[in-house]
């Protein structure tokens, strides 16, 4: 679902400023939102740190195709997280944890992303995008410090495998610190897109007061 936001075409649909998702995506996300708590119910006892990070992720795009169903992702990203969960420990895959930074991120619990990060058993890039993200956050600095951190990640997955969740869940992170709706997601990486596009520059695309979703 989060590769059909991130594909989605050119031509916007003028009442909503942006195109439609395929019907499939739209199918499965209002499935999902039906499925939500049944599946936070039964997960939330037993799932592995792993699993936890998979469902938060999933609820995280899902808040982005169905913003009115934000309060119930946010809370279930809450428990998967927060009830029953763990600290990352040298056990952890880093592909887990490079999920784990970024929800924590958008929890804004700059002291939790820090431990994940720190849990890295290596380093193929990521790892420093998201400590030097996650400092930002810690240090309460300008927002334009983690678009940076964003651009820089979503360069660094063009080059290394892409991530369509993770690249969509960034995005949220971002517009979570500037305190906008999950709709304006879309539309910041529509206007990143149209600015590659049209100039193929490599500069932050800025929020908000360019773009004030």
């Amino acid at each position: 679902m989060a590769l059909a936001i991130l594909a989605r075409p050119d031509e916007p649909v003028e009442a909503q400023g942006l195109a439609p998702l395929p019907q499939w995506a739209e199918d499965l996300a209002d499935g999902m939102v039906g499925s939500l708590l049944l599946v936070v119910d039964d997960t939330v006892d037993d799932a592995s740190p792993a699993e936890r990070v998979r469902l938060s992720i999933a609820a995280a795009v899902l808040s982005v195709v169905r913003p009115r169903a934000e309060s119930g992702c946010d809370a279930a990203v809450d428990t998967w997280m927060g009830w029953g969960g763990s600290e990352p420990t040298a056990e952890t895959d880093d592909a887990t944890l490079f999920g784990w930074v970024l929800l924590c991120l958008l929890r804004r619990n700059g002291p939790a992303a820090l431990r994940a990060v720190r849990a890295f058993s290596g380093d193929d890039g990521v790892g420093l995008i998201l400590q030097d993200w996650t400092m930002s956050v810690l240090l309460s600095e300008p927002l334009l410090r983690e678009a940076q951190s964003f651009h820089q990640l979503r360069t660094h997955l063009a080059h290394e495998g892409a991530r369509p969740s993770h690249l969509l869940l960034a995005a949220l992170v971002v517009q979570t610190g500037a305190g906008l709706g999950r709709h304006g997601v879309s539309r910041w990486l529509d206007a990143i897109a149209a600015e590659l596009a049209t100039t193929g520059t490599s500069r932050c695309t800025p929020v908000p007061p360019a773009h004030p979703f």
